[in-house]
């Protein structure tokens, strides 16, 4: 009875979010609107190869970043390493670990993502070649997971995060939040999961460099050196929300193989 509870709950939660969701994206979400699009970048070679259809699988570390419910799965410490040199000269990087507790049926997890986009030659409408000068960005994300299983069948998790963005002397961060849920159905092999990640604030930059100082009246002889600050905008993360099925089939010798959506 407990089971078809939890199946009843997941369903509702999973069709009333996702119309919720499809209507917030459609009026709220663009591209160039919002900030640390990194958080959009999957992680993972195995997931990746999947083209990201992995809310449902969450297996392995990588849950920590697609599925945090799923990471209540795993029997044992596992941690996973990822290091990508991605486009034009990026470098893209995660690093996540879970540890299954002795108690309330429950696993916690740590991970970390980075995008380093590298040193850039300062260039000014003076010295477009170059002043000699380099200035660096990246954008990092640190979370720490919790998940517990409910049932023998079902599974939940939350991530709670602190998000970074960094370019030369500039910079700002916000705290986010990730939820997710996991079945695995009477059927064997057959799984669902859903999550919506990066829940909080928005994100505006702050720095030194954008102190300076102005003449309000040139015209007139007067203080012309007045201290101000240019004021950057607040930008929303990338809500993201995920929902499939997967399926695994036992290939005996062979291993086994996986569908998912």
């Amino acid at each position: 009875m407990k089971n078809l509870k939890y199946v009843a709950l997941f369903t509702i939660w999973f069709f009333s979010f996702g119309s919720l969701f499809a209507q917030f994206e459609t009026e709220v979400s663009g591209v160039g609107t919002n900030a640390a699009s990194f958080l959009e970048i999957g992680v993972g070679a195995r997931a990746m190869a999947m083209g990201g259809s992995y809310v449902a699988v969450a297996d392995d570390p990588t849950a920590l970043y697609y599925n945090p419910a799923g990471i209540v799965w795993m029997n044992n410490v596992q941690i996973e390493v990822m290091h990508n040199e991605w486009l034009v000269g990026t470098d893209y990087d995660f690093i996540g670990a879970t540890l299954p507790l002795p108690f309330f049926n429950s696993t916690i997890g740590v991970s970390m993502i980075m995008l380093n986009y590298g040193d850039q030659p300062v260039r000014t409408t003076e010295r477009p070649e170059g002043t000699g000068e380099t200035y660096g960005a990246r954008d990092y994300a640190v979370a720490l997971t919790w998940a517990s299983a409910l049932t023998n069948r079902f599974s939940f998790g939350m991530t709670g995060k602190y998000i970074n963005q960094k370019i030369w002397n500039e910079t700002g961060g916000t705290f986010a939040l990730d939820l997710g849920v996991f079945y695995s159905t009477p059927v064997k092999g057959l799984k669902l999961g859903m999550s919506m990640s990066n829940f909080g604030g928005e994100i505006s930059l702050r720095g030194r460099d954008l102190a300076t100082t102005t003449d309000p009246d040139e015209k007139n002889l007067n203080v012309d050196r007045i201290p101000v600050s240019y004021e950057t905008g607040s930008y929303p993360l990338p809500i993201l929300f995920r929902a499939g099925i997967s399926y695994q089939q036992d290939l005996g010798a062979l291993g086994s193989m996986v569908a998912s959506t």
